[in-house]
C-alpha cells in the first residue's frame, strides 16, 4: 500500500523483477542468534495520527523531527503527508493524487511519489511555498523517488525500455540515469550531502549488486561477496552504507560498510537487528527486532551496539523506518485494533 525503499532483499527482488516497485516493510526470517532484550521504551513515542482514515506510516524524518510518510484519510484514499511538532499533519498535493512521501530533508523539502487520475505514477519533489513539482520520467510513464539530500539532489528510479534504472534529479539540470552495473535494472535508495548515492543494480549475470555512485567514478559495486545477491539501502555524510546480501543458502544478511572495512556483517559489531532502514551521522542503524514475545518491535543499534528497544507491551508490533542525527526515530506501530500509526520515538 505505502511504496518505500525496502529493508529487506525480498522487497528489493519485486523491485528488480517488476517494471515498477510497490515495495513494503515485509520482513524475512534470520538465522542468526538472537540477543533478547527487556521491552522497556528507551524513548517516549509520539503518535502522529492520520489524515483523517485509520492508517498512517512514516517514513523519514530530518533533524527539527519533521516526518514524512503516507496516510489514509476518510475516503481510505492513500495520500503524502508532512508532519511537524508544530503544525501536525498535513496533506501532500491534490485530493486526486495518491502516493507518499518517502525521504525528507533539513529544510523540510519532500521527494516521493504522486499518482494521478490516470493511473501514471511520477516522482514528486516538494516545498512548503511551492507545493509539489513532479520529476517526469526517463521517457517511460513510472518513476519514484527514495531518497534526497540537503542540496534538493533527489534519486529514485524511472522505468526505462526494458527495464528501469537509478536516477538523480537536480533542480537546475532535471533527471538523468544512473545506468546499471550491467544489467537491465537499477534502483538507488539514499543520497547524502556529498551526493554520493547508494542502491542496488543488476550484474550482467543479472544478479542484484549493492553499489554506490559518485560524479566522479560513476556507477561502481560495493565489495560484498561475489555471486551472493545484494543491497545498499542507507549511506550517511561519512560515508558509511548498510545494507543486505543473501548468501548462497539463502540466509539474509545486514551488513556496513566503509572504505577502510569494507562489508561487514552488522551481528559481529552486536547490531541483532531482524532488519535495517536507515544510518545517521553518528553511526546509529535504525531498524526492527524479534522480541521475547515473538513479534517484531522498533529498534535501533548503537554504532558497535546493543540493540535499544523502542516497543511497548500494549502494540502487536512495530518497525522503524528512519533515524535523525539526535537519535530520534520514525516508522509505525500496529496496534491490537489491526491498524498502523505513523510513529514518532524521540527525546527531544
Amino acid at each position: 500500500m505505502f511504496p518505500r525503499r525496502p529493508i529487506n532483499l525480498w522487497a528489493l527482488t519485486l523491485a528488480l523483477t517488476a517494471a515498477l516497485t510497490t515495495s513494503t516493510l515485509a520482513q524475512s526470517s534470520t538465522e542468526e542468534t538472537q540477543i533478547w532484550l527487556p521491552l522497556v521504551p528507551q524513548q517516549r513515542s509520539t503518535d502522529l495520527g492520520t489524515l483523517g482514515g485509520r492508517t498512517s506510516v512514516a517514513y523519514a524524518l530530518n533533524n527539527q523531527n519533521q516526518v514524512t510518510g503516507s496516510s489514509v484519510n476518510a475516503a481510505n484514499e492513500g495520500h503524502p503527508f508532512v508532519w511537524s511538532p508544530a503544525s501536525g499533519m498535513q496533506q501532500i498535493g491534490n485530493d486526486d493524487e495518491y502516493g507518499a512521501g518517502n525521504a525528507i530533508n533539513n529544510h523540510g523539502h519532500v521527494a516521493g511519489s504522486l499518482r494521478d487520475t490516470s493511473n501514471r505514477t511520477e516522482a514528486f519533489f516538494w516545498t512548503p511555498e511551492q507545493g509539489a513539482q513532479n520529476l517526469g520520467t526517463l521517457g517511460e510513464d513510472y518513476s519514484e523517488a527514495f531518497g534526497i539530500n540537503d542540496q534538493d539532489q533527489v534519486v529514485g528510479f524511472a522505468t526505462v525500455a526494458g527495464g528501469h534504472a537509478a536516477f538523480i534529479w537536480e533542480p537546475q539540470a532535471g533527471m538523468r540515469s544512473l545506468g546499471t552495473l550491467g544489467g537491465r535494472r537499477s534502483i538507488a535508495y539514499d543520497i547524502n550531502n556529498d551526493g554520493q548515492v547508494v542502491g542496488s543494480s543488476e550484474a550482467t549475470n543479472g544478479t542484484p549488486r549493492a553499489f554506490i555512485w559518485t560524479e566522479a567514478t560513476g556507477m561502481q559495486e560495493l565489495s560484498t561477496p561475489q555471486g551472493e545477491w545484494s543491497s545498499a539501502v542507507s549511506i550517511n555524510d561519512r560515508g558509511e552504507v548498510i545494507g543486505q546480501r543473501i548468501d548462497d543458502q539463502g540466509h539474509d544478511h545486514w551488513f556496513y560498510w566503509s572504505t577502510t572495512t569494507g562489508a561487514v556483517d552488522l551481528v559481529t559489531r552486536g547490531c541483532y537487528l531482524t532488519g535495517i532502514s536507515s544510518i545517521n551521522n553518528r553511526g546509529q542503524i535504525a531498524g526492527d527486532w524479534l522480541n521475547g514475545r515473538g513479534s517484531f518491535t522498533a529498534a535501533f543499534c548503537q554504532p558497535d551496539g546493543p540493540i535499544n528497544s523502542l516497543g511497548t507491551a500494549s502494540e502487536v508490533r512495530s518497525y522503524a523506518t528512519d533515524i535523525n542525527d539526535h537519535g530520534n526515530v520514525v516508522g509505525a506501530t500496529l496496534h491490537e485494533q489491526g491498524y498502523n500509526h505513523a510513529t514518532l520515538w524521540g527525546t527531544d
